[in-house]
């Protein structure tokens, strides 16, 4: 699944600094799961490989992400993938800061 948030307004040109990602996730077994950061221009920044050993549930994390090569403005994607089959789970929230 893929959440957007967009953002506008913001200084233009790309990103001068580090862009710190929070998510909070809910799953049956988050160690299936791919986190991925996508900037409006397409970049994919990978935030979190899928750990098979990670037994937890929830996702309370941050990730500093050098977005550089980035735009501020537009629409980020947070994109949770599970890399298995037959859970369940929701993203509770997730925010940027600049």
């Amino acid at each position: 699944m893929e959440s957007p948030v967009t953002v506008t307004g913001w200084f233009p040109g790309n990103i001068h600094d580090k862009v710190t990602v929070y998510a909070d996730i809910q799953h049956s077994w988050v160690g299936d799961l791919k986190l991925d950061l996508i900037s409006p221009n397409g970049t994919v920044y990978p935030l979190r490989a899928a750990d098979a050993k990670d037994s937890g549930d929830v996702i309370y994390e941050t990730y500093p992400v050098d977005a550089s090569s980035s735009p501020a403005n537009g629409t980020w994607k947070l994109r949770v993938e599970d890399v298995t089959a037959g859970d369940i789970g929701y993203v509770d929230g997730w925010w940027l800061k600049f």
